[in-house]
């Protein structure tokens, strides 16, 4: 009949709960595609370490993003304290750092790690023990002579700042995993590290 249209088929009563959850799995895969190369491990910084050989030039590591902490800086280091800030808060970053020790680079990658809990040992002197349970810890993987040191170090996410005269030492003081480390009482617990020196 003329002036009629035709009736709009109904949808699907399932068919918007369809595309919800459509919706729903695009957005988590993307979010997870997004996070899986932003994750930072031991082995992934430990290949990034491998790439440097024994003829890596300062000029090299300059151009790659790291920061050179062999001399006194004048002022604070943006990028350090850019990381310690991250740290501080909780966050994961990356600090990649040199220096020059007797014409040999010593490079050095240091991660805020996050996952880091359980029982770790704060300091020891003599048969007293001070212990504390983290939330997340810096970790430390350093090269040297074209050979990554896959050890590893622990740091707390707090740094300590020294002032002496005109300059001023931040340092890392260290932490052992209570459940790996065995201790003689005669041993001396490790000196802070100090990951870089400015003046103001």
């Amino acid at each position: 009949m003329i002036g009629t249209t035709k009736a709009a088929r109904p949808r699907a009563p399932y068919w918007e709960l369809m595309a919800a959850i459509l919706t729903l799995v695009v957005l988590v895969a993307g979010a997870w595609l997004w996070q899986a190369p932003q994750t930072v491990s031991a082995g992934n910084l430990a290949q990034e370490l491998e790439q440097w050989n024994a003829g890596t030039s300062v000029s090299e590591l300059l151009d790659a993003g790291y920061v050179e902490v062999t001399d006194v800086h004048d002022g604070q280091d943006a990028t350090i304290e850019h990381f310690l800030e991250e740290t501080s808060a909780g966050r994961q970053s990356v600090l990649r750092v040199f220096s020059r020790q007797d014409g040999d680079l010593q490079i050095r990658i240091l991660w805020f790690d996050p996952y880091v809990t359980g029982k770790w040992i704060r300091h020891i002197e003599g048969t007293s023990v001070d212990f504390e349970q983290p939330q997340g810890l810096i970790r430390a993987l350093s090269w040297r002579g074209g050979e990554v040191d896959g050890s590893g170090e622990y740091y707390a996410r707090e740094p300590e700042r020294i002032t002496e005269g005109s300059a001023t030492q931040v340092r890392l003081d260290r932490r052992l995993d209570a459940a790996r480390t065995s201790w003689m009482e005669d041993e001396t617990w490790p000196q802070p590290t100090v990951l870089y020196s400015y003046r103001l």
